[in-house]
């Protein structure tokens, strides 16, 4: 796709209408209601992270899905699926030429997205030619500190037969945490009993270095090659501290100390190719290459026991082979046709090793012993957008998918075969001659698929029960149960509705309302149960991802950007906006009860305003989020309580001249300790775990300018 624009931009008569047409005037047209953060918008938003970025957008919730939780949304960075442990929301904004939001399914993104589709276009070409753009920026949080130095460079226009551009960035961050547990136990007629008090603290460091380029050969109007090889590093290390206190007199003090090194590489090429004035093709091709290595100690004491010392390390390594093609075409200048085909063939390794007090541990080799993953996605679509007149469009498509997984671990084979079909309908009616009132209505079948990882089999020992010696484990409860994978997974089925009205109070001011619903099949979750496994010689609590019921949402939102001078030519340049979010979601598993859907919140809210000074080269920012205290139920036994949670965040951007510019950004100004309540109901009673953590304010200066 960003390919495709700046192939259009590239031709004369096409660059009138991109010039021209705002990010507002993009949403006003999708019929399919596409939101649109432009680079223009990227640029004056003053943060630095896509994250940050997101956060503001007063149509999405912080949970970035309509479902309230991250899993729903489909991330996609120039239309295909991100690179494996690739985290978007940290990527850098100078790397961004736009972001594209569409709370629904569209069939050019896809049968998945339940919630909708975040489609991320990086940049291919920097406008200031021959420039080198330096970014440093130093942050901190809890007296930890940390800093992020990049560089772009850009040779060459759009127009040229040959530009190049390239970035590096490298970071450095520390952050520490602490917190407090209490746990208890009750049971009918036994009264509530104190069981445990703990303490914990974490210290982490994370290191990147990242390094990506663009390569664009033009030899005409009709070809389009770019060429964006990309290599990232990262080391991560990490100290957890975990002291348990028990009523009986036992105690627990667990030190833990990982280490891990990552390596990704990417190899994509694509090639645009125009056949006519309104006909384009575009072969795209992606190899990525990724590798890791993790070493984790613990160093434990119990009462009971007295000291040991654990020792796991892990090498990790994995390719992906993507092959795209796609197809664009306008016919009658009122039918968009697209239609493309996906294939994507990947595989995945990992190798465990395991030692207990200086002797290598048998029975968790055997368990966690080496496994390879296999997996081929084959994903077409067709879709057709048509302008049946000035005040009607209609957008019809339809996309599939098959995946096969082959699993080995050891003496265990799974397969997995499954295939979606996903159709979409998406109408846009304008209520008014001039269009400043539409109403839009789609209607869409969509899937969620089981990650790989949910599908193994090998157990991870709960470290806070671990097993001692081949098959004796100490007991452990339901608050800490292993975990083990489920190969019967099966996609979540969703059928989902959304009707939204849209008034245009001035240019550059909108009022939205809309209202959805989904209906999900094979709703996954975890459910734990007491169970005779094969890596200890006594029943462990187990927890397994499940196909467990079926699960419906509804929900209404309802956004305002309001620009102060479309309304008075004389008022500040200053711009509100709001959101407001309703929801209410259930499930029903096979027990009957019912229960809210994971990180699902009844409410959520937002207030942010923006204003640029006319006597200053100053423009500042403001932004509030609240969520209410909400219980969430995991599942028939656990259920968690997450506290009422208020951020404020604000920035400030000083322009000293077009070249040099200063930006301060505050992050969770407000901080304060926050308490969290997990229940588990077993056979016995219910065991309450309830935990106190403190916030902290984020600070970040970050100076930019060009030579």
């Amino acid at each position: 796709m960003a390919g495709e624009t700046q192939l259009e931009q590239a031709t004369p008569q096409q660059v009138v209408v991109t010039g021209v047409q705002t990010d507002m005037d993009a949403r006003r047209d999708s019929t399919a209601g596409k939101t649109i953060i432009g680079r223009k918008r990227i640029e004056e938003s003053g943060v630095e992270k896509v994250g940050d970025l997101l956060a503001r957008e007063p149509g999405l919730p912080s949970t970035l899905g309509a479902l309230g939780s991250p899993t729903y949304t489909q991330f996609l960075i120039d239309g295909l699926p991100p690179a494996k442990n690739q985290n978007l929301a940290d990527m850098d904004l100078q790397l961004v030429e736009k972001i594209e939001i569409i709370k629904t399914t569209v069939a050019e993104f896809g049968p998945y997205g339940i919630a909708g589709t975040i489609n991320i276009i990086t940049r291919k070409i920097i406008a200031e030619q021959k420039k080198t753009d330096l970014r440093v920026a130093y942050n901190t949080s809890a007296g930890q500190p940390g800093i992020n130095l990049s560089s772009s460079l850009s040779h060459g226009k759009e127009e040229d037969v040959l530009s190049m551009n390239m970035q590096l960035s490298s970071s450095y961050k520390t952050q520490e945490s602490s917190g407090s547990l209490s746990q208890t136990s009750s049971s009918s007629g036994s009264g509530i009993a104190q069981q445990l008090q703990g303490q914990s603290s974490t210290s982490n460091r994370f290191v990147t270095l990242a390094a990506s380029g663009n390569m664009i050969w033009r030899p005409n109007q009709r070809h389009q090659l770019i060429f964006s090889p990309a290599i990232n590093t990262s080391t991560s290390v990490w100290a957890n501290s975990n002291i348990r206190q028990w009523d009986d007199g036992n105690s627990l003090e667990m030190n833990e100390h990982f280490h891990g090194n990552t390596e990704q590489f990417s190899l994509p090429l694509s090639w645009t190719i125009r056949l006519h004035e309104q006909s384009q093709l575009m072969l795209s091709a992606r190899i990525n290459r990724d590798r890791g290595r993790m070493e984790t100690v613990w160093n434990e004491y119990r009462s009971s026991l007295g000291s040991s010392l654990r020792r796991t390390s892990a090498d990790n390594s994995g390719t992906a082979a993507t092959f795209k093609l796609d197809y664009k075409t306008l016919l009658a200048d009122a039918h968009e046709i697209k239609a493309g085909m996906h294939l994507m063939r990947s595989s995945d390794s990992l190798d465990e090793k395991h030692w207990l007090n200086g002797n290598p541990d048998l029975a968790l080799d055997e368990f966690n012993a080496p496994y390879s993953l296999v997996e081929t996605k084959l994903r077409w679509f067709w879709q057709d957008d048509w302008r049946l007149d000035d005040s009607l469009s209609l957008n019809l498509g339809i996309s599939g998918e098959q995946t096969i997984l082959d699993l080995q671990e050891l003496y265990y084979q799974s397969h997995a075969l499954y295939r979606v079909l996903s159709p979409s309908m998406h109408l846009l009616k304008k209520l008014n001659a001039d269009g400043t009132q539409r109403m839009r209505f789609s209607l869409a079948r969509s899937f969620n698929a089981p990650r790989s990882s949910d599908l193994m089999q090998r157990p991870f020992i709960n470290a806070l029960a671990p097993c001692l010696v081949n098959g004796v484990c100490i007991a452990n409860g339901i608050e800490t149960a292993d975990s083990s994978g489920n190969p019967d997974l099966q996609p979540e089925r969703s059928l989902g509705l959304n009707v939204t009205y849209e008034y245009d109070l001035a240019a550059n001011s909108l009022l939205s309302l809309g209202l959805y619903t989904r209906d999900i099949d094979k709703k996954r979750g975890s459910e734990i149960r007491l169970e005779n496994v094969a890596w200890s010689n006594q029943a462990r609590y187990v927890s397994r991802p499940v196909n467990f019921g079926d699960a419906s949402v509804q929900g209404i939102d309802m956004e305002l950007q309001l620009a102060l001078r479309d309304l008075n030519a004389q008022a500040p340049d200053a711009s509100l906006r709001a959101g407001l979010g309703l929801a209410r979601s259930r499930v029903n598993i096979r027990s009957g009860l019912d229960m809210l859907t994971d990180s699902q919140t009844p409410w959520n809210a937002k207030l942010g305003a923006s204003y640029t000074a006319r006597a200053w080269p100053l423009k500042l920012d403001i932004d509030a989020h609240w969520t209410p205290g909400n219980w969430v139920r995991i599942n028939a036994q656990q259920r968690s309580f997450s506290p009422r949670q208020f951020s404020l965040n604000a920035g400030a951007v000083w322009k000293f001249n077009p070249d040099t510019s200063l930006t301060i950004n505050l992050g969770n100004i407000l901080a304060d300790s926050r308490a969290s309540v997990t229940e588990y109901a077993g056979v016995d009673g219910v065991v309450r775990q309830q935990s106190l953590n403190k916030s902290h304010t984020r600070l970040s200066v970050r100076l930019n300018f060009k030579l």
